[in-house]
């Protein structure tokens, strides 16, 4: 009877040694697969069609069964890197609002310290709603909107997008009647937060500065709101008059529209090849890389 009980005492003694070994086993197992499997470091770049860095990307890696292997998002400069199986049919989903999704399939090579893979999103398209012109608003149409063609013909001296509008569309500035002058930016179809730009002290002054119009008396009263608006102004002392395609007004006693920040909103759109930075302003897009 003893050797019995000694028997049975010692196979439990063992079962729950073996027992911890088997799970430490198969743990170091798991690892050892784990860091076996190959991976290289996958270097991101994101850009708009007009060759701006794109910061904020919600940047996903998948695999070919959609399960998720690596999220991350861009940095200021539009980058990432991620670090990514080799050898293996991935998915890259990109997006961003006011973006078209983008996926497309890589695969990461072994040969590679690091892959390189550039990715341009395209904008989505605004939806606004449909702008019914009647003939009554001919002439606010008239007043709120112009175009390269009447700046180009002006023969006034022209810094910048406000001096345009001051001087040649005052309505859009300061107001018309009861409704006050521009308190938003659009660019390009994208709304341009004012924080984003740093103060332009010599922009601001000349508003400081400026003068009542005898030809204009009916906008003289709405000057001191425009002088509320500095970072409007300098915002618009960015972008270079020869660098507009057209602008259009969208004042506050208008219909209103579906998106936030257009009830006093200044739609610009520039010309083909020109890029907009809040950092730099208007500029050329002649290499992309850049």
């Amino acid at each position: 009877m003893n050797v019995g009980r000694w028997s049975v005492v010692r196979r439990g003694r063992l079962g729950a040694f073996v027992a911890p070994l088997t799970i430490a086993a198969c743990a170091l197992a798991s690892r050892a697969a784990a860091q076996s499997t190959p991976s290289r470091p996958l270097a991101i770049r994101v850009r708009d069609e007009s060759g701006m860095r794109v910061p904020d990307v919600d940047v996903t890696l998948l695999d070919s069964a959609s399960r998720t292997i690596r999220y991350a998002v861009t940095d200021s400069i539009g980058q990432i890197v991620l670090i990514a199986p080799t050898r293996r049919a991935l998915r890259l989903r990109v997006q961003r609002i006011g973006y078209r999704l983008l996926e497309r399939r890589i695969e990461v090579a072994d040969g590679v310290d690091t892959a390189f893979v550039a990715v341009v999103l395209k904008r989505a398209a605004q939806s606004f709603d449909t702008v019914r012109v009647t003939a009554e608003q001919s002439l606010r149409n008239r007043v709120y909107h112009i175009d390269s063609t009447a700046i180009a013909a002006s023969t006034r001296t022209l810094f910048d997008a406000w001096d345009v509008i001051t001087k040649l569309r005052p309505d859009i500035a300061y107001g018309r009647g009861p409704c006050g002058g521009v308190e938003d930016i659009w660019i390009n179809g994208e709304w341009i937060p004012p924080e984003l730009v740093s103060p332009n002290e010599v922009a601001i002054e000349r508003l400081r500065t400026s003068a009542p119009s005898a030809a204009t008396p009916h906008l003289n009263a709405h000057r001191g709101a425009a002088r509320g608006r500095p970072m409007i102004v300098s915002l618009l002392s960015l972008i270079k008059p020869e660098d507009i395609a057209e602008m259009t007004y969208h004042d506050p006693c208008s219909p209103p529209m579906q998106q936030m920040h257009t009830d006093a909103a200044l739609f610009i759109v520039l010309k083909p090849g020109i890029g907009f930075d809040p950092g730099r302003g208007t500029y050329n897009v002649t290499n992309p890389r850049d």
